[in-house]
């Protein structure tokens, strides 16, 4: 099993989740976030100087438990429904992580069964 996690623009929440549904993902968790990564948050120049306007960035935060199956899909989905295509930076990241267990708390259940 592994957790995906996805870091995107709030603007493309729904049509993440959607796509996610589409794909037969319908498991997850998501919710809003600050954050900031190379661009350090908003950055601006007057007068020859530059400063800081945001220091960090509202965000959507998701984590997607897929059994090895699913994650070259889960991956896939998530690329084409947050990609701009315009080159700039700000469409998120997606970070894969090793998933060692999971419990179904109401069944006992373990492992991809509880996925």
């Amino acid at each position: 099993m592994k957790e995906v996690i996805a870091i995107i623009r709030p603007a493309k929440h729904f049509a993440t989740r959607k796509a996610l549904e589409a794909a037969g993902i319908s498991s997850y968790t998501t919710f809003p976030v600050l954050g900031r990564s190379r661009q350090r948050g908003l950055r601006f120049q007057s007068g020859g100087e530059e400063f800081v306007a945001i220091k960090f960035l509202p965000k959507q935060y998701f984590s997607i438990v897929v059994t090895e199956a699913k994650l070259s899909a889960a991956i896939a989905v998530l690329i084409k429904a947050n990609q701009t295509g315009d080159g700039n930076v700000g469409d998120g990241k997606i970070f894969v992580l090793d998933m060692e267990d999971a419990v179904r708390v109401s069944t006992d259940e373990r492992g991809e069964k509880a996925v």
